[in-house]
Parts: C-alpha cells; structure tokens; sequence
C-alpha cells in the first residue's frame, strides 16, 4: 500500500508537468526514476500477460495521482508560475540536471563512444529545434474540420504524434497540437465537457491517437531500452540537454536575485539526487555481460553478441 502511495505522489508530479511551460512528461519520468518502468508497462501491457496485473496496478496509481494533481493543483502551480516564472524555470532546471547521474545507471557500461556521442548529439538538436521553431511562433495553424471523416482522421493522426512526443523527454506534446492547428478544438472540447457538452467528433480521436502514440512510442523506446541501453541513455541525455534551453526563461534575469536563482537551481538539482539513491541498481543483462551494448542491438535475432 506504501507503494501504491509512492507512485501516485509521483503520478501527481507526472501530471503537473503536462501544464508547465517547456516541460515534458518524459522528462518528468526520468526525474522521479520510473521513466523505464513506464515504458516498459506501457510497452508490454498487451503483450506481457504474466505481468499485466503489475502493469496496471502501477500505471493505475500513477494515472490517479496525475489526475488528482492537474485537477487539485494546477491552480497553485500557475499561481507560481506567475508569480515568480525565472525562479520556477530554474527550479525545473535543476531538476533536469539533477537527473542526469540516474541515466547512467541505466546500464552497467555507460562509457563515453563516438556512436553514443552522436546520439546524444541528435536528441540535444532535435529539442533545439523544436524549441526553436516554438520561440519563433511557427505555428501551421491549419483548419482541419472536425465534422468531416477527413477531419477526424487528422486529428487521430496529430494525436498520435503528440503521445508520442508526450513521452520523448524534451518534447511537448502540446505543441504539436499548437503546429498542427488542433490545440485550439481540442481546448474547447475540454472545456465544453464542464457543461455536458460532449464533442464526441474531436475527443474520441484524439484520446484515441493519443493512447495509440504513448503506447508505440513506449514500445520502441522499451525495445531500444533493452537492446542498446547505453545508447539510448545518451540520446535521452542530448533530448534533457535540449529542454534546458526550451526551459530556460525568456524574461530578464536580472530582475531577479543571482544568489537566490542558485539557491533554486541547487534545490532542484537536490531532489532527483536525492531520489536517485533510492531508485534501483541497472538490471544485468542475459547471460554473459556484453563489452559493447551498442553492436548488441546491432546483432540479427537469435545470435548473441561475442562476449
């Protein structure tokens, strides 16, 4: 039962962070340490029946907990967010870079290889970008009308791609349905749910690309999780790297106090590195440890890489 409450506290953090400016569910996950539970119980909650219960006991607890948060405190969270936005952005900040010792944890060879430089390269561009074109305001703002079949096969597809995203540390998935002209529809629908009314022609496509893209995206991050963990973790590094520039706040510094930006950014990088001690030790991989898991994944199905 403490368990239980563990990870629905943590699913109330998971939650407020799908309404903080620039951050990311994924990156949420890795802070707390379940990042790989997640992934791997939504990954394999079809797939997986000896442990479906487990999946849906912690994916249940997490859900309450997030649901419990955007709807009790999202209010206290904006309120902060207005109130003193440069501080909270660091306070995020630190908690990004907090996080980063629990990566390389993910794996029992984390050294550092061109392959994984590389990776690690492409996440930290991908989020820049993304960021970028954010910052620019570059939206498409494309009109697509919900009414029609043609319409609601647009908005399951965009959803697809926003869960996706939801769950890839550094990428909003809010944002994709700001580029693709939905984020609009799909706030009115959600308001007009206050008053029964229920827009049956953008919520039933879009909950249901939604759950479709969090379930692939979790899915293949798992697979590259288990096949080539060190490469993976540094990919995930280059995308947590990257959100700290989508984080980092667009108003004047000094308006606020240097000394207490550090003492915030230091608080933050505190708590995951706290959590950290108590998160669990990489698992061992089948049968003989591998020197490179990197040309693990590489390896076709069946043949086992030389030890």
């Amino acid at each position: 039962m403490f368990q239980h409450l563990i990870v629905a506290l943590k699913g109330m953090a998971f939650g407020l962070s799908n309404i903080v400016p620039g951050m990311t569910g994924g990156a949420i996950l890795i802070v707390l340490g379940i990042y790989e539970q997640f992934v791997d119980a939504v990954g394999n909650l079809a797939t997986n029946r000896a442990r479906r219960r487990e999946y849906l006991t912690f994916l249940g607890a997490l859900g309450v907990g997030a649901a419990v948060a955007m709807i009790g405190l999202a209010g206290v969270l904006s309120m902060l967010l207005d109130w003193r936005p440069v501080l909270m952005m660091f306070l995020f900040i630190g908690l990004l870079l907090g996080s980063i010792p629990s990566l390389f944890r993910l794996h029992h060879e984390m050294r550092v290889t061109s392959t994984r430089l590389i990776g690690a390269g492409i996440g930290l561009l991908v989020v820049v970008a993304f960021r970028a074109l954010e910052r620019q305001g570059f939206h498409t703002l494309l009109a697509a009308d919900t009414q029609s079949v043609t319409g609601m096969a647009y908005a399951l597809l965009t959803a697809m791609v926003a869960g996706a995203a939801n769950v890839t540390p550094g990428i909003s998935g809010s944002y994709v349905f700001l580029l693709a002209g939905t984020y609009e529809p799909i706030l009115d629908s959600l308001s007009a749910l206050a008053r029964l009314n229920i827009r049956w022609e953008v919520l039933v496509p879009t909950g249901a690309g939604a759950v479709l893209g969090i379930a692939v995206s979790c899915k293949l991050i798992d697979a590259a999780l288990k096949r080539a963990p060190a490469l993976a973790a540094y990919t995930i590094l280059g995308l947590l790297l990257g959100s700290v520039y989508g984080l980092w706040p667009d108003q004047a510094l000094q308006r606020e106090n240097p000394l207490l930006i550090l003492a915030v950014l230091a608080l933050g990088m505190a708590v995951p590195l706290l959590l950290g001690r108590r998160t669990r030790e990489p698992m061992p991989s089948a049968g003989a440890p591998v020197a490179d898991p990197d040309a693990e994944a590489l390896q076709p199905a069946g043949n086992p890489p030389e030890a």
